[in-house]
């Protein structure tokens, strides 16, 4: 059963130009670290995975990305929502050499195994509604990204 108050979600809006996919998981993927929620090992571990699994997910008007590991190499749950300004390329999902551009990053510390199939059905639900992903892209600051994403993924739990 998905424990939602021990989850911590973290918003965060970037104007970063990434050089490609494996920068704009590096440092999302700090943030985690330096907030203390995953093992020094998520970094190489979250990249690792996306060689052999890539995240992204092609929609009508916009692509997101959904970085995820195994749970030895988080700490604390959480996840975080990266708003990016300037998208960057990902490899989408079971389409081996189709790229889509990436507006938002969600990366998934998830330290029970059995919780991330019911996270990413949540989040893909979320991900199907137009509307939540539209006022998700114009939020202004990080505490608005969290406040809206949490209250779109308590929806979709």
């Amino acid at each position: 059963m998905l424990n939602e108050d021990s989850l911590k979600i973290i918003g965060e809006k970037t104007d970063k130009e990434f050089i490609d996919n494996y920068d704009a998981i590096n440092q999302t993927a700090k943030i985690l670290l330096n907030k203390g929620l995953v093992k020094e090992s998520y970094i190489v571990a979250i990249k690792k995975r996306e060689e052999s699994f890539p995240t992204g997910l092609k929609f009508e008007n916009y692509g997101i990305a959904i970085p995820h590991t195994d749970p030895e190499h988080v700490i604390n749950e959480a996840i975080l929502i990266n708003i990016l300004e300037k998208p960057v390329k990902f490899e989408q999902m079971a389409s081996e050499g189709l790229y889509t551009d990436v507006n938002i990053i969600v990366m998934l510390a998830i330290k029970n195994k059995e919780n991330q199939v019911p996270y990413l059905q949540a989040l893909i639900e979320l991900f199907q509604d137009k509307e939540k992903v539209n006022t998700l892209l114009e939020c202004k600051n990080d505490d608005i990204i969290e406040e809206t994403f949490n209250k779109y993924l308590k929806e979709s739990i």
